[in-house]
């Protein structure tokens, strides 16, 4: 008998989702049909580089922070992307999201070279490999190595297990994963991948395999496997998002599946509920940016081919108030732009006002007593229902 067995009873690798609520399974279906629409997305290459660039960033900063990494997003998205150059008393937290994003990359890589098939302990050892790559660590801490000693981690509020039985769970756990249990029917790839990870996530947690880098390891697994079941690699970040976000919640979920007959229903419905909420946002953000894509395309039909000076400017006018959030003052707005403050410069107000009135005429601009706005609402009714 391993000491686990009287230690983490919990740790069974088994599940049984029959009496699962419907819900569990609605959310799942939500997430695939998301998943869906970001894939198919026709996006412009330089936003999907900021999408890239945003969700990568944000990613490789929950996964870090929650083992205690105190960069800002914004200084993590100018690592990744732009500056590499950081204070010496951060290059250390620097490299620890450079690491991830190494990751990120890797798995890709091997994704497409078809290297990675099923989860085994040997990638897993990698992936902790990776995490660990080029930091000062302490005195024992083999990066890629399974820990030999117990540790107890009280910020956790559950045990993990006994060191000595490390080696065999985490071979367990692989085996199970790739087992028929997770066997997708057809057309539930995306379901069963989603699950995969959540379950993942939470068996790893149990075991916390490595003396440093846990958190930032299970990340990394449940990367490749959202990505190898079909997820798009943008859409894969949002537990990583939930869980630092939501860390006391995360834990508690845990703890209460961390007992004799322990649940761990209510830690999936958690992980979905999160998850589901960050690819609602994402598509968010998506429509919208097509919506504007929709509206500019839209003004420059209007204007077609007239290029008077007047049009020109009456065009600028509309395409540099549609980047406000809200109204702008009539006084304020040859202040929008650059191109706006030289079209102005000589004007009168009485030309603004004309240019105004003729845009609102054209259903391009609304006018309130708050100031102008873009009429872009006017697109939405065009708009498929569930679309809006």
């Amino acid at each position: 008998m391993l000491a686990y067995e009287s230690s983490h009873p919990w740790i069974t690798f088994s599940i049984n989702l029959s009496k699962a609520p419907a819900k569990l399974w609605v959310r799942l279906g939500e997430c695939k049909s998301i998943c869906e629409q970001i894939s198919g997305a026709p996006l412009s290459p330089s936003f999907q580089e900021e999408l890239h660039r945003k969700y990568y960033a944000e990613s490789t900063l929950n996964a870090t922070a929650m083992e205690g990494n105190t960069l800002s997003e914004d200084e993590v998205r100018d690592i990744l992307f732009g500056n590499k150059n950081v204070q010496p008393s951060k290059k250390y937290l620097a490299q620890e999201n450079e690491n991830i994003l190494r990751g990120y990359d890797l798995i890709l890589e091997h994704i497409v070279k078809y290297e990675y098939s099923e989860l085994n302990v040997a990638t897993i050892n990698e992936f902790n490999q990776v995490a660990l790559d080029r930091l000062v660590l302490d005195s024992g801490v083999m990066p890629g190595n399974i820990r030999k000693t117990d540790i107890d981690i009280p910020s956790h509020r559950f045990n993990v297990a006994p060191a000595g039985d490390c080696p065999f769970l985490l071979e367990q756990l692989c085996t199970w994963l790739n087992s028929k249990t997770f066997d997708a029917p057809a057309g539930m790839s995306i379901e069963y991948g989603i699950l995969k990870a959540i379950i993942a996530n939470l068996y790893l947690a149990w075991i916390h395999p490595y003396d440093k880098g846990n958190a930032r390891t299970t990340g990394l697994v449940a990367f490749m496997l959202l990505v190898e079941a079909g997820l798009p690699p943008i859409a894969t970040h949002h537990f990583s998002r939930l869980y630092y976000h939501t860390k006391y919640d995360y834990y508690r979920h845990i703890e209460n599946a961390s007992s004799p007959g322990g649940k761990i229903v209510p830690f999936i419905m958690y992980s979905l509920q999160g998850f589901v909420e960050g690819l609602r946002s994402q598509l968010e953000i998506i429509k919208e940016h097509q919506l504007d894509t929709m509206w500019r395309n839209y003004v420059n039909e209007i204007f077609g081919d007239k290029n008077s000076i007047a049009d020109i400017r009456r065009k600028y006018l509309v395409l540099d108030l549609s980047e406000s959030p809200g109204p702008v003052p009539v006084s304020k707005l040859p202040e929008l732009s650059t191109r706006l403050a030289k079209f102005y410069s000589s004007k009168t107000a009485k030309t603004l006002s004309r240019d105004i009135a003729e845009l609102v005429g054209k259903g391009l601009l609304k006018k309130t007593p708050e100031g102008v706005s873009a009429q872009t609402d006017s697109l939405r009714a065009f708009l498929p229902q569930n679309a809006k």
